[in-house]
């Protein structure tokens, strides 16, 4: 998977308003971090509705935001084993 950095950060909110103010500004965050260590892009990655984790990543490039969305795996991984 992703190699992390030393910056990670797991926000879990359940208003869609707050979410993207409160996203924005931990993407915010790790983007300071990156600067001030340079060699890692940011992770943001969904694990459910409302969680995601914000990281620094050597596998992201530097000047990069990248987004993983578990819950597609997961929705994928359900609907194949036959659950609905």
């Amino acid at each position: 998977m992703f190699e992390t950095g030393s910056y990670t950060t797991t926000l879990k909110i359940d208003s869609r308003t707050a979410l993207e103010g409160e996203l924005d500004r931990i993407v915010n965050e790790a983007v300071q971090h990156a600067v001030a260590g340079p060699g890692h892009g940011i992770l943001v990655t969904r694990h459910a509705f409302g969680t995601f984790t914000v990281e620094l990543s050597n596998e992201v490039p530097q000047g990069t935001i990248a987004e993983l969305d578990m819950t597609s795996r997961l929705r994928n991984d359900f609907v194949k084993s036959g659950q609905t």
